[in-house]
């Protein structure tokens, strides 16, 4: 009978622990406004300090490896999170919990209001708020992830020199060669520092789940999907008639999308609109507009899959469209991690991950000035709620939900007594 108590014990510890990554993820889909930047700023506030799920050096990896690889930046490293915290298991429930909300409203608005003109370039005063709280958060994160991984005059300078470069070039991929120059500059900067020989004892045991041998399993899985994808799209199935459920080959097309999505959720748009638009499956007004209610809802951009699976397919396609966008990305995050893991125990690698996380660090700000602060803060009045949002924030340490009420207030203020 002991042991019977015991084992319930264990299974109520277990999903309580499920229940509070499921949780945890659906407040941040809530809430978590202002694209992938932003979200970053929220995850740091939520995983890193307030539950310290992962550290920052942590959270500076997986970062760094979303931005390596295809797919929906923030929902992957939100992901790793949950896989870290509990297995696939977990990892599941923090991207269900994330992504379930953008994603049953897209769907609901595709279903209601597809012959409805969205009209969202004039910005709420609930809206504006919410942006501007967006600012103050990854404000927030950039000033705490650089006292932690900017350390130093070559990581500092590593950081500046990202944000400069990011805001005067505009090359397509360009994010993935500074991350790799930053490992570089570090390791080449600092190889007198410490001997390279031989590797080190990791500090964080790494869980079942994130052995090699199911890295290989999940890449393997990657490839067969992605070949059938691929094939399914080259064999004359763009002549069905519109009007027939053709389920595999939304799939295919989602998927693909999906396994060359690079640098951040807005680049799914013009791959998604080739794929809809010229085949007469969504018209051009109802793409603009799903993607303009996408721009202003919490969440994974990538959920805009959902709304145009459902024009096309009804619910059933606004689910295909929804596994299909999000698959490549998991997949290929969750398949790779092990071997980064691998990789991290070696000193050369920890090296080079300082400069990692210093490149990821002047990747967010450069991202905080442009889109975030060029396209939110207008005036000062706009910047005065940024300045107060922040020290509510970092200072005084209110709660989220306190000082969101407050930057509506703040906007509806500015937009319905100031002007």
């Amino acid at each position: 009978m002991k042991n019977n108590g015991m084992g319930g014990g264990m299974i109520l510890k277990r999903v309580q622990a499920m229940w509070d990554i499921f949780y945890t993820a659906l407040v941040l889909g809530l809430t978590s406004f202002g694209g992938p930047t932003a979200h970053f700023g929220y995850f740091y506030r939520t995983y890193v300090v307030k539950k310290q799920w992962v550290d920052p050096d942590t959270y500076a990896d997986l970062i760094a490896l979303a931005n390596f690889l295809p797919g929906p930046a923030s929902s992957q490293v939100g992901m790793s999170i949950g896989l870290l915290r509990g297995g696939f298991i977990g990892g599941l429930l923090a991207w269900l919990g994330f992504t379930l909300p953008s994603a049953l409203i897209m769907a609901f608005f595709a279903w209601s209001l597809s012959n409805l003109s969205l009209e969202l370039t004039q910005d709420t005063f609930w809206l504006k708020g919410l942006k501007l709280l967006a600012v103050a958060i990854v404000l927030q994160a950039v000033y705490s992830m650089a006292q932690k991984l900017s350390t130093g005059r070559l990581r500092a300078t590593i950081t500046i020199i990202t944000a400069i470069v990011v805001l005067l070039s505009d090359v397509p991929g360009m994010h993935v060669g500074l991350i790799i120059a930053g490992g570089l500059i570090t390791w080449l900067g600092e190889r007198k520092d410490r001997r390279e020989e031989g590797p080190l004892l990791s500090d964080r045991a790494t869980p079942a789940e994130f052995q090699r041998q199911m890295g290989w399993i999940l890449l393997g899985i990657f490839m067969v999907i992605f070949f059938f994808a691929w094939m399914a799209q080259s064999d004359g199935w763009q002549g069905v008639r519109r009007d027939v459920p053709m389920y595999p080959l939304l799939f295919s097309k989602f998927f693909l999308t999906g396994s060359f999505v690079f640098g951040g959720g807005h680049v799914v748009l013009p791959l998604l609109e080739k794929d809809v638009v010229p085949t007469g499956w969504v018209s051009a007004d109802q793409f603009l507009a799903g993607y303009g209610l996408a721009q202003g809802l919490p969440g994974p951009l990538f959920t805009f899959a959902v709304y145009l699976g459902t024009l096309i397919a009804g619910w059933p396609g606004a689910f295909v469209g929804l596994v299909a966008i999000f698959l490549p990305g998991m997949l290929l995050m969750a398949g790779v991690y092990p071997f980064w893991q691998l990789l991290k125990t070696y000193r050369f690698f920890q090296k080079i991950m300082s400069g990692v996380g210093a490149a990821v660090v002047g990747l967010l700000l450069a991202a905080l000035y442009d889109p975030l602060w060029t396209g939110t803060v207008n005036s000062a009045y706009d910047a005065s709620i940024v300045g107060i949002l922040w020290m509510m924030l970092h200072v005084w340490q209110r709660p989220p939900l306190m000082v969101l009420i407050i930057s509506i207030g703040l906007s509806w203020i500015k937009m319905h007594v100031i002007n």
